[in-house]
């Protein structure tokens, strides 16, 4: 099959290769070369031959089943699995989603698993994290991968490190150096450096929404946190014993707890989707107290010590009163003071104990600032998509969804918005400093800003939903670094000493360096990572949460 090789190759360097193409996502700038198969794989001849030529390097196999990340691998599994069913072979097809299924059945694989070696094929193999993504998401369904193939091949073989420990096979048709191009020269990151550990698992995992869930928290040993599927968990994080659990009342639409729990002395409390503020024993999960003052709650409470008090945003079905923040007695739930506002408060509030203010912000894009022992308004900001909520939706252009920041140094208070932008304010007057914009990634509308921005000692970092990671100078508000992740980012930073770690929907923890950007390590899991990390003071653990309520110890 030499001739067919020989032709594959003439073809690639004649209709494939893409020399000097302009970069769009790169400001325009011009690329030294890219390969384009997209254009020959629903070509029928194309197609046979790059079939045949596949097909040589795995004939010796036998029976199998091969599958592969869409969309690419879809039309090159369908035509080696019809080839290879022609060669007598008994094969078995399927594909890999890049993301879970939003609706319907939820599926991340397409096409029924067998028992078969697998093949893992891509037109392209160049760093190989999506074949590591692969692997991942294969792993979970307890399946061991054969070999990973590819049309054209970028490195050598003993560079993909990750899968020579995992005996994996790497096999191609061609190889970079064959067309006599150079991959640039790029600190590739350590692909899946820590090691990791499954603690908990639902039962029931709910795929329905991609957004910031119930982030837990450690204490002594124990994690508490809520799920979907609308139970809240206390788990023995080095037995992974089940303490207690309670189970909330009905919620809808696959909405069961996404908010983050609150542990203050022997209480735990969380908001959950059937309306109610839970206020319980942490020790044996015996109910204390309840507040059922709302339709939904999907915000966190906070807790102000010297005020007595707990803040919670809340959610109703009320025309012109969608939402509200409300102020709670700790140790009974009795209502204090309450501020009606007319879209959803899913947002967390942020007590700042130096000047006693409460912040929280709201769907109609608007930051208010309370005072938090009675209420009083002190100052509003109104976001650039706020000034467009119109009718009784409860939501606008300019939704906040997640708690403000405030940093101490500079006194300066930062929120994201999906209009866009990253605003920070002087906390004392609400006036603006700085606001932050997203990049236009493939679409004419700023992508929105989900995650909390983090401020450090010296900058403010975010991720947002063009799929990028930001960072600037807080105090001249210049850009420090940016950096492109495969995914969109609900996830908010944290900072581990000189280390920033984020999520992405790409399924990957990015770790990157908090003054360069530099990525020092990126870490594969089979879900969307949309909360923050979570860790100790000591450094002495590192918990990850998918979108999918897993949780997982990194080993350090």
């Amino acid at each position: 099959m030499e001739e067919d090789k020989n032709l594959l190759f003439k073809i690639i360097k004649e209709k494939v290769i893409q020399k000097n193409y302009l970069d769009e996502k790169n400001g325009g700038q011009s690329g030294a070369w890219i390969f384009d198969f997209k254009r020959m794989l629903l070509n029928q001849e194309s197609l046979k031959l790059i079939t045949r030529c596949l097909w040589e390097e795995i004939k010796d196999i036998g029976d199998f089943q091969i599958g592969g990340l869409e969309s690419a691998s879809i039309p090159l599994v369908t035509s080696l699995v019809l080839y290879a069913t022609e060669q007598g072979v008994k094969v078995n097809g399927f594909y890999i989603r890049k993301g879970r299924k939003k609706t319907g059945l939820y599926k991340v694989i397409e096409g029924e698993l067998n028992d078969l070696p697998v093949i893992l094929v891509d037109d392209l193999m160049n760093s190989s994290s999506t074949f590591i993504k692969q692997i991942e998401i294969l792993h979970e369904h307890k399946k061991n991968i054969k070999l990973v193939l590819s049309i054209v091949r970028f490195k050598e073989i003993e560079e993909y490190e990750l899968l020579g420990k995992s005996n994996v096979e790497i096999r191609s048709v061609f190889t970079l150096k064959e067309f006599d191009l150079i991959l640039p020269k790029t600190s590739l990151p350590v692909m899946n450096n820590y090691a990791k550990r499954l603690i908990f698992s639902p039962e029931n995992k709910i795929a329905m929404h991609v957004i910031t869930k119930s982030t837990p928290v450690v204490m002594d040993n124990v994690i508490f946190f809520g799920t979907d599927e609308g139970i809240f968990w206390a788990i023995d994080v080095k037995t992974g014993e089940k303490k207690w659990k309670c189970v909330i009342g009905k919620s809808v639409q696959g909405k069961g707890i996404f908010s983050s729990p609150l542990v203050y002395e022997d209480y735990v409390f969380f908001g959950a989707y059937d309306g109610t503020l839970y206020a319980l024993d942490r020790f044996y999960g015996h109910l204390k107290w309840s507040f059922s003052g709302c339709d939904w709650i999907g915000s966190s409470p906070e807790i102000s010590a010297e005020h007595g008090l707990i803040f919670i945003g809340l959610e109703h079905g009320l025309t012109g009163r969608h939402g509200s923040v409300v102020a709670l007695n700790i140790f009974t739930g009795e209502k204090k003071w309450e501020y009606v506002s007319a879209a959803f408060t899913h947002a967390t509030p942020l007590y700042i104990p130096k000047y006693g203010f409460l912040c929280v912000g709201g769907n109609e894009g608007v930051l208010r600032t309370f005072n938090a022992n009675d209420g009083e308004l002190i100052w509003q900001f109104e976001t650039e998509g706020g000034g467009a909520y119109l009718g009784d939706s409860g939501f606008s252009k300019g939704d906040i969804k997640l708690a403000p920041v405030f940093d101490e140094e500079t006194d300066l208070v930062a929120f994201s918005s999906m209009d866009g932008w990253v605003y920070v304010l002087n906390c004392v007057d609400g006036s603006l400093r700085f606001r932050f914009s997203t990049d236009y990634y493939d679409t004419t509308y700023k992508s929105g800003v989900y995650g909390k921005p983090l401020f450090t000692k010296k900058y403010i970092i975010f991720g947002a939903l063009d799929k990028h990671v930001y960072c600037y100078d807080k105090k001249t508000g210049k850009l420090i670094w940016k950096h492109q992740t495969k995914g969109r980012v609900f996830a908010t930073p944290v900072q581990m000493k000189d280390s920033i770690f984020i999520g992405s929907n790409d399924g990957c923890l990015y770790e990157f360096d908090i003054n360069t950007g530099t990525v020092l390590s990126k870490n594969q899991f089979s879900e969307r990572i949309t909360n923050p990390i979570i860790y100790d003071q000591n450094f002495s653990y590192i918990y990850v949460v998918t979108q999918l309520n897993q949780i997982y110890e990194l080993i350090t």
